[in-house]
């Protein structure tokens, strides 16, 4: 029996190939019989020809979604860069506007529900993701830091600094700008 390389039986596939080589020689023998205008010869001649279509028609058609899906994740992946900054800019000014219009006592009430609701997802999420979100969360306020000017860089020093001292004696944010503003001046 033949054998490849790995040292793998190569009876199926010789035997496979020679089965096709068989009917496309009994194939070629009955036209051949028939002779060239015989309807049986026209019918294979037709059929394979179908067979033929098909197979194009199937390759083209896939070719055709391939590049379809490919030209719709581009578009896509357009608009939703312009969608999704048109949408961020109207979120924050829609919340701009409603912080704007809500009572002083609302505010707060809001801050600590935010918080509250930040205390429960940082206690809920799994620890390599809370390691990856502060990671993340430092990185930007790194690159934000790098990108401010010096005054921005000490006025950010000094917010700090009175909010440690205010949180210690637990007053609220207008007060803490009140107090920077009176520094400045």
């Amino acid at each position: 029996m033949p054998r490849n390389r790995k040292g793998n039986n190569l009876s199926r596939k010789i035997t496979r190939s020679q089965k096709i080589t068989e009917q496309r020689q009994q194939t070629l023998i009955e036209e051949n019989r028939q002779g060239p205008n015989s309807s049986q010869c026209h019918e294979i001649k037709r059929r394979r020809m179908q067979e033929t279509r098909a197979r194009e028609t199937a390759e083209e058609t896939e070719t055709q979604r391939n590049a379809d899906r490919l030209r719709r994740q581009e578009t896509r992946g357009m608009e939703r860069s312009e969608d999704s900054e048109a949408r961020r800019n109207e979120n924050r000014m829609t919340t701009q506007d409603t912080c704007a219009m809500e009572r002083p006592g609302k505010r707060e009430v809001r801050k600590n529900v935010n918080r509250m609701t930040i205390q429960d997802t940082c206690a809920m999420e799994r620890p390599g993701k809370r390691e990856v979100r502060k990671n993340v969360n430092r990185l930007r306020t790194q690159k934000s830091r790098a990108m401010e000017t010096p005054k921005e860089t000490e006025a950010r020093a000094i917010t700090d600094r009175l909010r440690k001292q205010d949180s210690r004696e637990n007053t609220s944010l207008p007060q803490i700008q009140q107090r920077q503003a009176n520094n400045q001046a």
